[in-house]
């Protein structure tokens, strides 16, 4: 028989101790919650559940600092006014909308309660591809965001996969709106990530002249805001665009009359994004496939 002395005694009921603890420790972290993405429309559409009814689509936009819910699903939960607030797209004009209160909004098993949601018609349900459009700062309580453009899921919560080798992009002052520096050449361009866009790079105007286009702006449709409508121009371009780790080819590039560009869904196919909410940062890497733009009627 082996026969340990009181101290060696205290020193492996310690050592077993921690051991346990950090067992524990890992099998009560909770896993993150997959919910699958549908890209199909171009923008990543989930399935809420609201009021625990249910599911409904809506739009999964990091470009959405608000939730709107279209007045056909106001009335079909029966909510009531609360209030009236403002919205309005970034760079557009407010303009006043009614608000309803949320008991519960539950995305898979991830649920946040006590939601102000603005009610707004951008046309029915079935032309827009949803009864509404959150962004990820719903679920921030979770810490983790993330979205895998590459395998058309979405993550709450759980462990951060970012490589060693990424570099986390600290947020700007448009937070919860995710700001990132486009790079093409010497031009640096101010813009926002925007998964509700289903089109790939809209850049400002008044920053074509900065780019080596292949040929002339041309209109080429319109774009529908929360706040209006607007021209959209478009001209080709044989380059690649850096944002965050991420290398973005594109063979055509839009344009509009607003101060920021946009990145949207289009372009961030094959991509993964990460948002970390308690350090107010998000990551952006892979090998981008992006969709080329389509000409708009």
């Amino acid at each position: 028989m082996i026969r340990f002395s009181p101290f060696a005694s205290a020193i492996a009921t310690g050592i077993a101790a921690g051991i346990a603890l950090t067992t524990a420790a890992q099998a009560l972290e909770p896993a993150a919650e997959q919910i699958d993405m549908d890209l199909s429309t171009g923008r990543p559409m989930i399935e809420l559940m609201i009021n625990e009814e249910g599911p409904y689509p809506f739009i999964f936009d990091t470009g959405a600092g608000v939730f709107t819910v279209h007045p056909q699903l106001v009335e079909t939960l029966g909510l009531e006014i609360s209030g009236q607030g403002e919205i309005s797209s970034p760079g557009g004009q407010a303009f006043p909308v009614d608000l309803v209160n949320l008991d519960t909004v539950s995305l898979g098993t991830a649920q946040v309660g006590d939601i102000e949601a603005r009610i707004v018609d951008m046309g029915l349900p079935v032309e827009m591809g949803g009864y509404g459009v959150l962004g990820p700062v719903q679920f921030r309580a979770f810490d983790r965001v993330a979205f895998d453009f590459e395998n058309q899921r979405i993550e709450i919560g759980g462990s951060f996969n970012k490589p060693d080798d990424v570099a986390w992009q600290a947020f700007g002052d448009d937070a919860p709106l995710l700001d990132v520096m486009l790079t093409i050449g010497d031009a640096r361009i101010p813009a926002h990530i925007d998964t509700g866009n289903p089109g790939g790079l809209m850049l400002p105007r008044d920053v074509a002249d900065q780019l080596p286009l292949d040929a002339p702006l041309q209109v080429v449709g319109q774009a529908r805001m929360v706040d209006g409508t607007m021209d959209i121009y478009g001209a080709p371009i044989s380059e690649s665009f850096q944002a965050g780790d991420a290398d973005i080819p594109v063979s055509n590039v839009l344009f509009f009359e607003r101060a920021m560009a946009n990145i949207g869904s289009g372009a961030l196919r094959g991509l993964q994004l990460e948002i970390d909410w308690a350090h107010e940062r998000y990551a952006l890497w892979g090998d981008a496939q992006p969709m080329q733009p389509q000409r708009r009627g």
